[in-house]
């Protein structure tokens, strides 16, 4: 996403008022993103409407317990297996 918008993961960091480290970590997938700031982060982004409202959606999965998550993985194997039919 950052490279799409030609921003630099030390510039996002500092527009979203954190650590390049901890930036560096969410987008690793070793640490879940901060789902308070998922309006700051969209508008850096330059995000809005519809492609927000996934950011935001993916955002708040990637935050999710890994029970959650596991939930959510079935659900949509449920779903593909369905629409294959």
């Amino acid at each position: 996403m950052l490279k799409r918008r030609e921003i630099t993961a030390s510039a996002f960091a500092r527009q979203v008022q954190m650590s390049q480290p901890t930036i560096s970590r969410v987008m690793s997938g070793s640490r879940p993103p901060p789902v308070k700031d998922d309006d700051r982060w969209c508008e850096v982004l330059g995000l809005t409407g519809q492609e927000a409202e996934r950011f935001k959606d993916a955002m708040h999965i990637a935050a999710a317990s890994p029970r959650v998550r596991r939930v959510l993985d079935r659900m949509e194997a449920q779903l593909r297996a369905r629409r294959s039919r």
